[in-house]
Parts: C-alpha cells; structure tokens; sequence
C-alpha cells in the first residue's frame, strides 16, 4: 500500500486520536476515519483507503470541510457522498 501522510502525526499515534466518525467518499473511492485533531479543535486528521487498499491517504483538515460527515456521526450514522 502507498501511503501519504499529509500531517506532523505516526500512524501509529493517530490511530489513538479520538474517532469522530467514518464516512465513504465513492468519488475518490475511500473508506475515511474521521479523528479529533489534538492540537487544533477547529480541525480533524481525516485518514482514508481506497477500496482497492491500494492507496492510504491521511490529512489534517478542517471540521468545516467535513461537516456533513460528522453531522452524520453525531447521529451514529455513516455518511455516503457520491
């Protein structure tokens, strides 16, 4: 797998930020969790595979960017973008 960690953070110290959510984007074809950025609680660290596994892609984002999707999280629901 080919992986691109756009943030400061291990992998290994992501996957203990608190989840907020996951959500499918089937445009960039990712299965997407959704973390609390600890530094920043404006923002999320948003880590995303692509179905064929082939590709992990891991961001520091705003909340703002996410919104729908962690509306949907609130509700313990999945968010299925297009």
């Amino acid at each position: 797998m080919d992986i691109h960690n756009n943030t400061e953070f291990e992998l290994d110290v992501i996957a203990g930020f608190k989840l907020l959510g996951t959500t499918v984007n089937k445009w960039r074809e990712r299965d997407i969790k959704l973390y609390q950025h600890p530094k920043k609680p404006d923002h999320v660290i948003s880590d995303g595979i692509t179905f064929d596994g082939k590709l992990r892609v891991i961001a520091d984002e705003t909340k703002l960017c996410w919104a729908t999707a962690l509306m949907y999280a609130e509700r313990g629901e999945v968010y299925i973008s297009g």
